[in-house]
């Protein structure tokens, strides 16, 4: 019934970086209904939330028509280890509610996070996008499943930097971040690199 989501945080009652999500809900308006107007967010949204010190996780559930809010307390997941997964022919660039196919990895690999590669380059997790540290530069693949609302912020403020990441490569990099919607630059855990096991 609803194809597409988007999941916002709010913290102390207050939205985070909603007009990256709108800019997302539009392009998927334009894309798969033309005839139609995006939801405007806010509107949507506008006072509707109390003022709780907890990060909240709020999912806008959307089609054409209509739409379904649900929001929960939120608690970061903490992973340890990680591993890569070839997927060429996976695609993900809408953020739709059908996350079968990122999900059934996800199982299959119980005691690690998914990693995806395409052609041995790095794209994302199975939940956030990956920004890597150089020691002095801090860099996202160029051609992620999802362009994410994190990812594209710290992109347009020059925090991050896009680059094709393979790899035989990874060992130019010390340090890597998980970063979504949920997981902002400055709050996300650090990784050492060590930590992603490379799948033959």
């Amino acid at each position: 019934m609803y194809p597409f989501f988007e999941s916002i945080a709010i913290l102390n009652g207050i939205i985070l970086n909603p007009e990256w999500h709108q800019l997302r809900i539009n392009h998927t308006f334009k894309m798969h209904y033309t005839k139609s107007k995006p939801h405007l967010l806010s509107s949507v949204l506008d006072n509707k939330f109390n003022n709780n010190e907890c990060l909240q996780k709020l999912k806008f559930y959307y089609n054409q028509d209509c739409y379904m809010i649900n929001t929960i307390n939120y608690e970061s997941k903490i992973c340890d280890q990680f591993i890569t997964k070839e997927i060429r022919n996976l695609q993900y660039n809408f953020k739709f509610t059908d996350r079968t196919i990122l999900q059934h990895f996800q199982s299959y690999y119980l005691n690690h996070e998914v990693i995806f590669t395409k052609n041995h380059f790095i794209t994302d997790s199975a939940i956030a996008n990956i920004v890597f540290y150089t020691g002095k530069h801090w860099h996202t693949p160029i051609h992620p499943l999802l362009e994410g609302t994190q990812r594209n912020y710290l992109l347009k403020n020059k925090i991050i930097q896009a680059y094709p990441i393979h790899l035989d490569n990874l060992e130019q990099y010390t340090h890597f971040k998980l970063i979504n919607a949920m997981n902002s630059f400055e709050s996300s855990r650090i990784y050492p690199i060590s930590s992603i096991l490379i799948e033959k």
